[in-house]
C-alpha cells in the first residue's frame, strides 16, 4: 500500500511511526505503565511507494499497468473487449507481467562504471483470442513503458491449453448447475440431502476439477475436466459425495461425456436418471452434515482448552528499530542486498542477489507447484494440478500479522491485472519481511581449561526473511527465502492446508489412504516444487563440478596383520562437462557435493571460490517418464538439472501446463536433450524438492506443518578466506581476564544490549483494523 511523499523537514521518527501504521504493524502507546520501544529513526528506512522511474527488476507500477491497457485497447485489431463484457469466445486481456530485458544487457547496465542508459521497461501481456477461428492465446511484448507506442507477436499458444480463469469459472459453473440440477435435482437431493439452485442452506456444489489433457485421453486437442460435487459446508473439500461428471469443452459449446457415481460410469445424466428409478438400482445416502462448532471440517476452536488461562504467546522485538530496509522492491540487510517481484502466473522470484555487493545469483524463483494424487474414482485417479494454471502469484494475499508472520514484519503489497477487472487488482499483504532470531546459533564453542580456555564465543542465528503464501484452492504454501549472516542463502517451502480426500469404499481401502472417519480416505498424493537457480559466482563463465565421496583402500601399517588394508574415503573432482552428465538424481550409494565456480579465480590456497548447492528436500518421482501427464513435468525426473542458460529458455514451467500435452508449451527435457557445453559457460541450476503425503487423521481439519518443510541452500564452498560473519557485532565472547588464574575475573565483550530495554513489545493494531477493511484479507466482490 502507497504511502505519501515525505515533506521537506517532515521528522523521519513520525514517517516510521506512518509506516508501522498503514502496515499494522505496531501502536506507539502506553501500555501498563511502560512505554512502547522506540523507533531509531535512522534505521528505518522503508518505503513502500511505487516509483516514478521504476528500477529494472521492479514489477509493472500501476501507471504502467494502465497505460498498457490503454495502448492496446487502442489496437483495433485486436478486438478486445472490457471486464465485464468479456466471454470466453471474445478477445480479452488475462493478464500482463514485467517482460525483463536480455540478461547480457542487465548485467552491462548493472556493472557499468560509467553513466549507462536503463534498458527500455516492457510489459508481457497474454491476450485470450476466442474471438478468431480457431481460437488461440496470444502473448505480446508491448513497449517501451511507461508511454508505449509498439508491440509484438511474442508466441501462440493453443486455446485449449489456456490456463483457468474466472470468466471461464463462472460459466461452467452456471452451465453444471443448470444441467445437473434440471435432470438430477430428486437424485441429488435424496442421495446427498442437499440441491444445487434454491438450496437454502444445504447446498450442493462443483468446487473441484481435475484436468483431463489430451495426453491423459489421447484426443488431440481436447480440453476435459472432471468436476466434483461436494457439500458446501466448511470445509466443502472434507465433504465429497462420490458423484462427478466428465465435462469437455470446445470453444463455447460444453459437452457432458461422462458421469461417475458410487463406483459406477454412466454416459449421460439422463442414463444416471433412467437407472435411478430402478429399483434395484444401488443407493447411497450421504447425510447433509450440521453445520457446528464441532463439526470435524471445521476451523474453529474446540477440544481441551491449553494454556489454562489466555495468556499471550511470546514473540519477538525489535529493541532499536529495523535493521533492514525495503526500497522499491529492493532490500538491503547487512551484507545482503536483493530484488523482488512477483509473476501473477509462476510466484515470487528474487534478482540481482548480493553478497557485500558481489553477485551469487542473478535469478532465484518459483517455476511450478505440482500435486499428482492417487484414487480408486476419477476425480482423484485424474487430479494432476500444475498449480501455475491456477495462477500462482494471483493468489498471494491477506499474510495476518502474528500469525502468518511475526507482528513486526514490513507487509508489502503487489498490483497486478486480472481478466475481471479494469483496474489494477491490490494484493495486499502479498509479501512479508522481517529479521528473525530462530533461536539457534550461527556458530558457538566453549573451552572450560586451559591450554585453549577458558573462553566461549558465539553467535545467535539471526536471519531476514522475505516471504510468500499463495492459497491454491485447498493448499496453502509458504515460501521463505532467507538470508544468513555467513552468506548462506537458504529457499524453504512448507505446505499446508486442507486434503482432498474420497469417500470411503471397500474398493479404495487401505489401498490409496488411511481412513479418516466413518466416510472418509485421506488419498495419497506427492506435493513437488520446481525452483530456477540462475548462479553468476564472479561472472557468468561458471563451471558444475560434483565433488565425489569415494572409497579409499590403502596400506594399514600398524597393523600387526600382514598385508592388512585400511578403508576411508576420499575426494574425486568430477567436473561435468555437458547438460545430460549434469542431471542428478540421488543415489545414496553415491554421495557428492555439488559445486558452482568461476576457473580464473582462485583463493589464496589455489581453490576454487565455490558456492554450494544443497538440497534438502529431494523427493524421487516414480512415474514411468512420458506417461499421462509426467511429460508436462519432465523436471521433476532430477532433483538438480544444470543447463547452459538460454533466453529461450526462461522457466521450465508454463501457465499452460495444467492440460498436458505429448509437445508442452515449456518442454523442460528440451533443456538438455541437445545436450549442450555447461563448461565456462551462463548456468542455471534447476532445483525440485518433494514430499509424499499420506493423510492421517491428525490431519483434519487442516494439515500441520512440523515435519513438512523443504529446504536447499546455497553455500559459501572456499569464496572466503574465512567465516565472513565473523564481523558480526550480534556476538559473544567471554574469557578469563588471566588463563591460568580464573579467580581474577572475566570480560564479556558484545556490543549488543537488549536487556537494557524496559518497554514493551509493541501491540499490533491489525484486527481492528480488517474489522473495517475485510477486503485486506478476503475476495469482497
Amino acid at each position: 500500500m502507497s504511502l505519501p511523499k515525505t515533506a521537506n523537514g517532515m521528522d523521519k521518527l513520525k514517517l516510521c511511526y506512518l509506516l508501522l501504521f498503514y502496515l499494522g504493524s505496531s501502536s506507539l502507546t502506553e501500555v501498563s505503565g511502560a512505554q512502547t520501544c522506540e523507533i531509531d529513526s535512522v534505521l528505518c528506512t522503508s518505503d513502500l511507494s511505487e516509483p516514478d522511474d521504476p528500477p529494472i527488476f521492479h514489477d509493472l507500477t500501476t501507471k504502467e499497468i494502465k497505460s498498457v491497457q490503454t495502448y492496446l485497447y487502442h489496437q483495433r485489431d485486436l478486438r478486445l473487449l472490457r471486464p465485464g463484457l468479456a466471454k470466453i469466445n471474445t478477445s480479452f486481456i488475462q493478464g500482463m507481467e514485467l517482460y525483463l530485458p536480455n540478461k547480457k544487457d542487465v548485467i552491462h547496465y548493472l556493472q557499468s562504471k560509467v553513466p549507462t542508459p536503463k534498458p527500455p521497461r516492457a510489459a508481457v501481456v497474454t491476450i485470450f483470442r476466442g474471438d478468431c477461428d480457431p481460437a488461440v492465446v496470444e502473448e505480446y511484448i508491448v513497449f517501451p513503458l511507461p508511454w508505449p507506442t509498439q508491440h509484438r507477436l511474442h508466441r501462440k499458444v493453443p486455446y485449449y491449453l489456456r490456463p483457468f480463469n474466472d470468466v471461464e469459472f463462472a460459466t461452467i459453473s452456471d452451465f453444471l448447475t443448470k444441467q445437473v440440477d434440471g435432470v438430477l435435482r430428486q437424485f441429488l437431493e435424496e442421495s446427498f440431502g442437499g440441491r444445487l439452485i434454491n438450496c437454502g442452506n444445504r447446498c450442493l456444489n462443483f468446487q473441484f476439477a481435475s484436468p483431463v489433457g489430451p495426453s491423459v485421453s489421447n484426443e488431440p486437442g481436447a480440453r476435459k475436466s472432471w468436476y466434483w460435487l461436494h457439500q458446501l459446508v466448511e470445509y466443502s473439500a472434507l465433504h465429497p459425495v462420490d458423484f462427478a461428471v466428465l465435462m469437455k469443452i470446445v470453444g463455447c459449446v460444453y459437452t457432458i461425456e461422462k458421469v461417475y457415481f458410487n463406483n459406477m460410469y454412466f454416459n449421460s445424466l439422463q442414463e444416471v436418471a433412467l437407472h435411478y428409478r430402478n429399483p434395484s438400482f444401488p443407493r447411497l445416502r450421504i447425510p447433509y452434515p450440521v453445520d457446528s462448532k464441532q463439526l470435524f471440517s471445521k476451523m474453529e476452536r474446540r477440544g481441551i482448552l491449553f494454556p489454562e488461562k489466555p495468556v499471550s504467546p511470546p514473540r519477538q522485538v525489535e529493541p532499536e528499530g529495523k535493521r533492514y530496509s525495503v526500497k522499491y522492491q529492493e532490500v538491503k540487510y547487512m551484507n545482503w542486498k536483493f530484488n523482488f517481484r512477483l509473476s501473477p502466473g509462476l510466484g515470487p522470484r528474487l534478482h540481482n542477489i548480493r553478497y557485500h555487493d558481489r553477485l551469487i545469483v542473478y535469478e532465484l524463483a518459483l517455476q511450478d507447484i505440482v500435486v499428482f494424487y492417487s484414487g480408486a474414482e476419477p476425480p482423484h485417479q485424474y487430479a494432476n494440478f500444475f498449480d501455475s494454471s491456477y495462477m500462482i502469484g494471483m493468489n498471494l494475499q491477506g499474510m495476518v500479522p502474528g500469525v502468518d508472520c511475526p507482528t513486526g514484519a514490513t507487509f508489502i503489497d503487489s498490483h497486478i491485472l486480472t481478466e475481471s477487472s479494469l483496474k489494477p487488482a491490490k494484493l495486499i499483504n502479498a509479501f512479508c519481511v522481517f529479521e528473525q532470531n530462530t533461536g539457534d546459533f550461527l556458530r558457538r564453542h566453549i573451552s572450560k581449561t586451559s591450554p585453549d580456555g577458558p573462553f566461549y564465543e558465539g553467535v545467535p542465528s539471526i536471519v531476514l526473511v522475505l516471504r510468500a503464501i499463495t492459497t491454491i484452492a485447498n493448499y496453502d504454501y509458504t515460501i521463505d527465502f532467507i538470508f544468513h549472516h555467513n552468506g548462506v542463502l537458504q529457499t524453504k517451502v512448507v505446505p499446508t492446508g486442507y486434503i482432498l480426500p474420497s469417500l470411503y469404499t471397500k474398493q479404495n481401502e487401505n489401498k490409496y489412504g488411511f481412513r479418516l472417519n466413518n466416510k472418509l480416505i485421506g488419498n495419497l498424493h506427492h506435493h513437488l516444487f520446481n525452483f530456477k537457480v540462475d548462479i553468476d559466482i564472479n561472472g557468468q563463465h561458471n563451471r558444475y563440478e560434483t565433488l565425489d565421496i569415494v572409497l579409499d583402500k590403502t596400506s594399514h601399517p600398524v597393523s600387526k596383520k600382514p598385508y592388512d588394508v585400511w578403508y576411508q574415503n576420499k575426494i574425486k573432482h568430477n567436473l561435468r562437462k555437458t547438460e545430460m552428465e549434469a542431471l542428478f538424481k540421488y543415489d545414496f550409494d553415491k554421495p557428492m557435493h555439488h559445486i558452482f565456480y568461476n576457473n580464473n579465480l582462485k583463493s589464496p590456497e589455489g581453490n576454487n571460490m565455490a558456492y554450494r548447492l544443497v538440497n534438502r528436500g529431494m523427493s524421487k518421482s516414480l512415474l514411468p517418464e512420458c506417461s499421462g501427464n509426467e511429460g508436462t513435468g519432465a523436471w521433476m525426473r532430477h532433483q538438480i538439472a544444470v543447463t547452459k542458460r538460454k533466453e529461450t529458455e526462461l522457466t521450465s514451467s508454463s501457465v499452460y501446463s495444467a492440460f498436458g500435452t505429448k509437445n508442452p508449451v515449456v518442454n523442460f527435457r528440451n533443456f538438455y536433450a541437445d545436450n549442450e557445453n555447461i563448461v565456462d559457460e551462463d548456468l542455471v541450476a534447476w532445483v525440485t524438492m518433494g514430499t509424499y503425503h499420506i493423510p492421517h487423521t491428525e490431519d483434519l481439519p487442516v494439515t500441520h506443518t512440523p515435519g513438512l518443510d523443504l529446504s536447499f541452500f546455497l553455500s559459501p564452498f572456499n569464496y572466503f578466506p574465512e567465516d565472513p560473519a565473523m564481523g558480526s557485532r550480534d556476538s559473544v565472547r567471554i574469557e578469563a581476564v588471566d588463563k591460568n588464574n580464573l579467580k581474577r575475573g572475566i570480560k564479556i565483550d558484545k556490543q549488543t544490549f537488549p536487556e537494557k530495554m524496559t518497554c514493551k513489545a509493541p501491540i499490533g493494531n491489525y484486527f481492528e483494523y480488517i474489522l473495517k477493511r475485510p477486503n485486506v484479507i478476503f475476495d469482497i466482490q
